[in-house]
C-alpha cells in the first residue's frame, strides 16, 4: 500500500510529519485486528481528511480528543476540503474512535480522564459486593448494577450518596413512576436489584432500617401464558433462506441450526469453541453462562454438516478457537452476542415483516417438538440446560393433542 497520505497540505506528506505517524500506528492496529483492506483504507481516508482539517491556521490544534471531533463533525455539514475527502459520518466516527484509542495506546496524546461521581463511587462498592460476596454471573451483574445507577442518580444527582435519607415513600415513588411503562418482567428485574442493592447497605450497616421490605413483589406466574413457537415450515423457510454459497451465509446457517435442532441460547452459540465438538462420538459440549452447567449434546447430522462446511470453506483464517467468527469489520474475531441474535432477527423480519421475534422462539419450538415426539420432561430439562423441572413444565401447555385427551367434556345444561 501506499506510504504516502495526503492529510497536512495538498502535497504528499512522509515520516517526518507527526500525522504520517499517527497514520501508521493506526492502519499497523487495523491490520492486527484482520480489518479487510478496504476498511482500512477508507479509515485512513475519514483519518487524513481530520488531519488536514485539524493542521489548517484556523484549526491548528494542539491535542487530539473528543471535543476536537465533535468540531470536525460540526465542520462536515459545510465541508469544502479536498475533493478525496469523505464525508460519511458513521465511518468517519468509526475511523476517529479508532484514532483515540490507537493513540492512547500508544501514549501519543493524553489518556481520557473522567472524574469519577458520587454515584460512580457508590456503584463501584455495590460492585464489589456483588463480584466477591454474592459470586453473580457476569450478565446479572451488568443489570443489577444499571438499574442500582439508574435509581442512585434519580435520587441524589451530582451530591454525595447518603443512605440515611431514604425511607419506604422516596422508594415506592421511585419504583412506581420507572416502571409505570414497563412489562411485568422488566419491573421485576428492576425490583430485584434494588432489593440487592439494599441488602448490600444493610449488611455494611449503612441504613438504620432494612428498605428491602419497602420494595413491591412483583408476581409473575411461569404458567400464566402460552411461549411462543414456529412452526416447522416457518423454520424450515428460515433456514432455506441463507445464500450458503457465501461464506457469511455457510456462518448463518450454521449459528440458525444451533439454535433450532439444538436449542442453544445466544450466548451458548457465541462461547462455543472448535474444541467443544468431538466429531468421532458426534456430540457437542455445551458451557451454559446461566446455570453454569456444562451438558453434552449429540450433533445431529444436519448440523454437523452444516458446521463442518463453515470449517473447511466459510470459516475466516484465526488464531482464534472460537467456532464462529466475524466476516466484517474485525475480520477472523469472535462474533459477539449481538452478532448472533442479529443473524436470525434480520432474516425473521425481512420474511414475515414482523419484528415479534426472539431467538428464543427456536427453544420454546424444539421443547415443543421433542414433546409431541414422546420426550417426557426430564430429557427436555437436561437438553435445554435447566436446573429445575419446573422450568420445563410451561412446554407441556403447548401440547394440545395430549392436553385434549385430558379435557373434561362439556357439560350441557339441560333446558
Amino acid at each position: 500500500m501506499s506510504k504516502h497520505y495526503l492529510c497536512c497540505t495538498d502535497l504528499l506528506c512522509n515520516s517526518s510529519c507527526q500525522f504520517y505517524r499517527y497514520l501508521e500506528l493506526l492502519r499497523s492496529e487495523l491490520k492486527k485486528k484482520n480489518y479487510r483492506c478496504s476498511t482500512i483504507q477508507c479509515y485512513s481516508r475519514c483519518t487524513e481528511h481530520f488531519f488536514y482539517w485539524s493542521n489548517s491556521p484556523e484549526n491548528k490544534l494542539a491535542v487530539i480528543n473528543e471535543s476536537t471531533i465533535e468540531r470536525f463533525f460540526e465542520h462536515l455539514s459545510n465541508c469544502s476540503c479536498w475533493y478525496r475527502a469523505p464525508i460519511h459520518c458513521i465511518s468517519i466516527r468509526a475511523a476517529l474512535n479508532w484514532l483515540l484509542k490507537v493513540l492512547r495506546k500508544h501514549k501519543e496524546i493524553p489518556a481520557k480522564f473522567i472524574p469519577a461521581s458520587h454515584v460512580d463511587n457508590e456503584v463501584r462498592l455495590f460492585k464489589d459486593y456483588l463480584t466477591k460476596v454474592c459470586g453473580v454471573s457476569k450478565d446479572t451483574l451488568i443489570y443489577r448494577l444499571r438499574y442500582a445507577k439508574e435509581f442512585l442518580t434519580a435520587i441524589y444527582g451530582e451530591n454525595e450518596v447518603d443512605p440515611n435519607i431514604l425511607d419506604p415513600y422516596i422508594v415506592l415513588d421511585y419504583v412506581s413512576s420507572r416502571v409505570k411503562n414497563c412489562s411485568r418482567g422488566t419491573a421485576k428485574v428492576i425490583t430485584v436489584s434494588l432489593r440487592s442493592y439494599f441488602k448490600f447497605l444493610n449488611l455494611f450497616k449503612r441504613i438504620k432500617s432494612n428498605l428491602a421490605g419497602a420494595l413491591p413483589v412483583i408476581p409473575i406466574w411461569k404458567l400464566s401464558s402460552l411461549p411462543n413457537v414456529l412452526s416447522t415450515e416457518d423454520i424450515e423457510k428460515v433456514l432455506s433462506s441463507f445464500d450458503r454459497s457465501s461464506k457469511s451465509g455457510m456462518r448463518d446457517y450454521a449459528i440458525t441450526l444451533c439454535f433450532a435442532e439444538l436449542g442453544l441460547r445466544t450466548c451458548e452459540i457465541s462461547e462455543l469453541s472448535i474444541d467443544d465438538i468431538n466429531w468421532k462420538t458426534s456430540h457437542v459440549v455445551v458451557h451454559a453462562q446461566k446455570s453454569r452447567r456444562e451438558r453434552t449434546l449429540p450433533l445431529l447430522s444436519r448440523t454437523g454438516e452444516a458446521i463442518a462446511a463453515y470449517l473447511y470453506e466459510g470459516r475466516p483464517t484465526s488464531d482464534f478457537r472460537k467456532l464462529f467468527l466475524r466476516h466484517r469489520g474485525a475480520l477472523g474475531s469472535p462474533v459477539s452476542r449481538p452478532i448472533v441474535r442479529g443473524v436470525v432477527r434480520r432474516r425473521f423480519e425481512k420474511l414475515f415483516l414482523s419484528s415479534n421475534f426472539t431467538p428464543h422462539m427456536f427453544r420454546h419450538s424444539l421443547a415443543g417438538k421433542l414433546l409431541k415426539n414422546g420426550s417426557n420432561i426430564k430429557q427436555i430439562a437436561d437438553i435445554l440446560g435447566h436446573k429445575t423441572i419446573e422450568t420445563t413444565m410451561i412446554y407441556t401447555k403447548i401440547d394440545l393433542q395430549q392436553l385434549s385427551k385430558v379435557t373434561m367434556k362439556w357439560l350441557e345444561v339441560a333446558k
